[in-house]
């Protein structure tokens, strides 16, 4: 009863393993910690006679690793629009993505780039390109106009 009563008083006083103070490794301080306004973009337009190449560049500038995290299997998205608004095309519209959550890393000064490619027809005119990483952590959205002759 000794022993149990002075290992009861033991735990007690050193608290159990609690931390009195800042946590030493907090958890997902690694990749995370470098923040949706440390990722540089840009989205790049490619227009051949009747088919536009969309391209979204997502770079890390840093010297840390970047943990992107998804809320399913999707990664980004594309769409084209009028020059008034009007949606033409949603690369994703007919596509069904599985609700898994998933991650990926962009290593330090490593990027990543995602293509679509929109078939035009008979449009002519002026559009504007919607470049959507779809990242729940590191969300970005670049836009950039074009136009068909």
């Amino acid at each position: 009863m000794i022993k149990t009563a002075a290992l009861i008083l033991l735990l007690a006083t050193s608290g159990c393993g609690a931390k009195d103070g800042p946590e030493v490794n907090p958890p997902n301080a690694d990749a995370n910690d470098a923040g949706a306004a440390t990722l540089a973009s840009s989205v790049e337009v490619e227009v051949v006679a009747d088919t536009v190449r969309v391209v979204l560049h997502v770079t890390n500038p840093t010297n840390q690793p970047v943990r992107l995290e998804f809320s399913s299997a999707q990664r980004y998205d594309f769409a084209i629009r009028t020059a008034g608004g009007m949606d033409v095309w949603t690369w994703s519209a007919d596509k069904g993505f599985a609700a898994a959550l998933g991650s990926e890393t962009i290593a330090p000064g490593g990027s990543l780039d995602y293509s679509e490619v929109w078939k035009a027809g008979n449009r002519k005119g002026s559009f504007v390109a919607v470049a959507q990483l779809t990242s729940t952590s590191h969300p970005i959205r670049e836009q950039a106009a074009f136009s068909i002759q």
